[in-house]
């Protein structure tokens, strides 16, 4: 894995961990934590967001960079990951994180499958290697990143935007603004996410139980909605939870219904908040 860390001015540097998408393999048969995936973007529950209309629109256009913003479990990489590869965008997701070490430049490990060469430090040169391979660069929790950080990927957006193609920085946040993306005006697409609505959440668990070939009963499902109140993260967690409670631990040959007392010792084991 190809790792890059920003400079900053810091004693907390972010470093950020690059792999290029498709960023997971799934088995020929599905386990569970393929499936429901509360940590993870999702591949087989996934049931599409309205959103995803706008963002396949902002990244179809030559030189826009993209902000994805909304509360933490919301589902924003899984819907940048799904409208990317639905889109056929080559594309590198990167999860961002703080350490305590300082580091003045970018630095890398090996390049990932020795297919897209590890980006230079700079906000231009990372730029170039973005619009040189095509890259959609999707970065998760970026407000995690240290101000000057944040700083650093607007310069790279508005490098980017500069160059026009398809390299471009996808940033998915919590926060609707990064410091100075203003500076960017009409070149920068933001896009809110908005909590699941229950029919959204519905759908993912009855994708996700058919993926499984087993029956999570209506009563339940309705039951798993209230209890994400909007938050796919908590609503995988609460699905794959039912699924251990009822023994099921990948697809099954034949259909399964999940049994009633499965429901409330899942439930006992799901939170309803996010950290």
């Amino acid at each position: 894995m190809a790792l890059l860390a920003v400079a900053t001015t810091s004693p907390v540097t972010a470093t950020l961990g690059i792999r290029i998408l498709p960023y997971r393999w799934t088995s020929i048969v599905p386990e569970i934590h393929e499936v429901f995936t509360p940590m993870a973007p999702a591949a087989h529950a996934f049931a599409g967001r309205h959103q995803a209309a706008d963002l396949a629109a902002a990244l179809s256009a030559p030189g826009r960079q993209v902000l994805v913003h909304g509360p933490s479990g919301a589902g924003k990489t899984t819907l940048a990951v799904h409208t990317l590869g639905r889109l056929g965008l080559r594309s590198a997701l990167t999860y961002c994180r703080r350490t305590g070490d300082l580091l003045d430049a970018a630095r890398a490990a090996e390049p990932v499958h020795g297919v897209v060469p590890p980006p230079p430090s700079t906000a231009d040169g990372i730029a170039s290697w973005l619009v040189t391979h095509d890259l959609a660069w999707a970065l998760e929790d970026v407000h995690k990143l240290p101000p000057p950080a944040q700083s650093h990927v607007v310069e790279v957006m508005r490098a980017c935007a500069a160059h026009g193609g398809a390299g471009r920085v996808v940033a998915l946040t919590t926060a609707p603004a990064l410091p100075g993306d203003g500076a960017l005006g009409g070149a920068l697409a933001r896009i809110a996410l908005a909590p699941m609505t229950p029919d959204e959440l519905d759908r993912m668990l009855v994708a996700g139980a058919a993926a499984l070939n087993v029956d999570i009963p209506l009563w339940m499902r309705l039951g798993i909605v209230e209890h994400a109140g909007g938050h796919p993260a908590i609503c995988h967690q609460f699905a794959l939870m039912l699924c251990v409670e009822a023994d099921v631990y990948q697809r099954s040959p034949q259909r399964r219904t999940i049994p009633d007392e499965a429901f409330a010792r899942a439930r006992a084991r799901t939170p309803t908040t996010l950290l």
